[in-house]
């Protein structure tokens, strides 16, 4: 039987992953301007950071199958920061 997370449950994890996806992505940027696109360790921050963003595009599917409007209007897309306007 298949499992889902609940609307509570990825706005959690969300949280914890976000500021992740960050940390990595401000990593690989730093990595690539100080050693060179073509350096192994910038290939390999680069194939994670894609690993990431494709976990948390199938992430964010789920969660849109399991959150109502009325949730989605109030945390907007959490596994990309969420809601910007307030």
């Amino acid at each position: 039987m298949k499992k889902q997370m609940t609307h509570e449950e990825h706005v959690e994890l969300a949280a914890a992953l976000y500021p992740a996806f960050r940390v990595v992505s401000k990593a690989c940027a730093e990595v690539s301007n100080k050693l060179g696109k073509t350096n192994k360790a910038t290939k390999k921050l680069v194939q994670v950071l894609y690993a990431f963003e494709r976990a948390r595009s199938e992430l964010d599917n789920a969660y849109h199958a399991v959150t109502e409007d009325t949730q989605f209007e109030a945390h907007g897309h959490v596994y990309y920061g969420g809601r910007n306007d307030r």
